[in-house]
């Protein structure tokens, strides 16, 4: 907050903000002496209240703050302590600032519990001469990087200079993995020669990255799997395989506490959309194709019963049209369909030749796939209603007459049925689109990719959709009615398949709005740390 320069004893004074919480440092023991399944964010404010109760502090009452963190589990608390950390190392680091001693005794809390990233490692100097690794850093040795190890090293040709803002993120990843389990990912060898070997075995033990799989019994028994995800790649040996920034580090963190965003564009690998990869087309097609063939042989009996019948030399001509029909719009249907999805599917093979054109292209393929599910619901309609045409015109032409009340009913027949069969592919396409194939298009690191328009323009699109699915049903027994049709088989039908259609689209709708308002939440929060 300010600074004091005495010339004559030759002392700066620093002064800083007056932090009554403690460290972490405290956090940590108590979470080592606390069982996986014991763990939750009301830990933090244990260790907060012992600090305060030290300093003869008054704890504070009516804090949103503290309620926020007795409601969170411990996983949770790791993200709500990483996030805030990690904006402070990107906006420590957008400065030109390295911290490069990160620990748990250099994160001081407030009294409320809120992280403060403090004792950036300012003394640092490579020019002073008879100093060992342990003169600079004490026992920070045990969170740095593999490369900030290497450079303190006295035998190893690495430069201080040549750290960068990465490994930072390496020793707060590595600190939240502590926080997290209890316990460090990498063992301290015991110091039983110089300061050169102590370093190699480190660095060793760095660049092996096999303790973190070695642990899970540390896990608290709620722990999201995409956490240890986030934190193992923090402290990938490369630094060009960890997290670019804070900024993209504290996104990763904020999806973890997005529990619905978080299946989706990174599922399991336990989940059955992640085993659909390489099925997708043929899946897609049969989701829209069972709903029309449904459709087409209803609105065939139909025909044939209302119209056909009562017309002479029809019925020969009447199947041979409806063959050719059915075997140029479904294969041409089904064909235009899948191979949108091929489009969609093969974009993550294409090597990029320019950075602006790809975020470009990847913003666009990824509206293309969040709408899959309305093209496929188009391309069905608009074939029903060119087949509405073409029936009575075929059958006009084979059999030399048909009045206008018979093209009505062919026409109003198929588009009606085709509107029915419109509704179930964009249901069933735009769901396994968003789960099985738009994380795939989404860079794991960037999140700005998004297009939060798109997830609004979907969730308007369920409600269009939804509305149709219950309306057209009740419009076709209307007509029905209208008509003078005596046919209980077909009102029965349509009356009981409509009713479960309309049921099971309803609870499908219901699933794919909460997924894009998670979807669509997860870019809000991001927005003001993008800016």
């Amino acid at each position: 907050f300010d600074q004091r320069i005495m010339p004559d004893k030759k002392i700066r004074l620093l002064y800083m903000q007056y932090l009554p919480g403690g460290t972490l440092h405290t956090v940590a023991e108590i979470i080592r002496n606390t069982a996986p399944a014991e763990r939750s964010g009301s830990v933090l404010l244990v260790a907060v209240n012992q600090s305060l109760d030290l300093r003869g502090e008054s704890r504070p009452t009516e804090s949103f703050t503290c309620q926020t963190l007795n409601s969170l589990s411990w996983p949770e608390t790791i993200c709500w302590l990483g996030i805030r950390l990690a904006r402070a190392l990107d906006y420590a680091h957008k400065k030109g600032v390295l911290h490069r001693d990160i620990k748990p005794a250099n994160v001081l809390l407030t009294a409320e519990g809120i992280p403060k990233l403090a004792d950036f490692n300012i003394s640092f100097s490579s020019h002073i001469a008879g100093t060992t690794p342990a003169a600079y850093f004490g026992g920070s040795l045990a969170y740095m990087s593999p490369e900030q190890l290497e450079a303190y090293d006295p035998t190893h040709p690495r430069l201080p200079e040549s750290l960068d803002e990465k490994s930072d993120l390496y020793s707060l990843g590595l600190m939240l993995w502590e926080l997290l389990t209890g316990v460090r990912p990498f063992q301290d060898p015991a110091i039983t020669s110089g300061w050169s070997t102590l370093l190699k075995q480190m660095i060793q033990q760095r660049q092996s990255g096999t303790t973190l799989r070695n642990s899970p019994q540390h896990l608290p028994p709620d722990c999201p799997e995409h956490l240890v995800t986030v934190l193992q790649k923090c402290l990938m040996p490369n630094p060009l395989e960890r997290w670019n920034s804070g900024t993209e580090l504290a996104s990763q963190l904020e999806l973890c506490l997005n529990p619905r965003a978080q299946q989706i564009l990174f599922p399991p690998s336990t989940s059955w959309f992640t085993r659909l990869k390489g099925w997708e087309i043929p899946l897609i097609i049969l989701i829209v194709a069972i709903p029309n063939m449904l459709a087409g042989l209803f609105n065939f009996f139909h025909n044939q019963k209302h119209i056909v019948e009562h017309l002479k030399n029809s019925q020969d001509a009447f199947w041979q049209i409806q063959s050719i029909i059915n075997l140029i719009a479904y294969p041409l249907g089904l064909g235009l369909i899948g191979w949108l999805t091929w489009t969609i599917l093969r974009f993550r093979t294409e090597k990029p030749t320019d950075v602006i054109s790809e975020k470009e292209k990847t913003a666009a393929i990824q509206k293309r796939c969040l709408r899959l599910g309305h093209y496929a619901a188009l391309i069905c309609t608009t074939e029903w209603i060119l087949a509405g045409i073409a029936y009575p015109v075929s059958m006009h032409y084979a059999i030399g007459s048909l009045s206008l009340t018979d093209y009505m009913h062919f026409l109003g027949s198929l588009v009606l049925c085709g509107l029915i069969a419109a509704s179930y592919p964009f249901f069933g396409v735009t769901y396994i689109s968003l789960h099985a194939i738009y994380p795939r298009l989404l860079q794991s690191n960037d999140f700005s990719q998004r297009a939060p328009d798109t997830y609004l323009q979907i969730k308007r699109l369920t409600w269009v959709y939804l509305i149709m699915a219950f309306l057209v049903p009740t419009l076709s027994i209307a007509a029905l009615a209208m008509i003078n049709l005596d046919d209980k088989v077909a009102i029965g039908i349509l009356t009981v398949a409509g009713t479960l259609g309309a049921v099971s689209i309803f609870r499908v709708s219901q699933a794919l709005q909460a997924d894009l308002d998670a979807l669509h939440g997860l870019y809000s929060q991001n927005q003001p740390s993008q800016q």
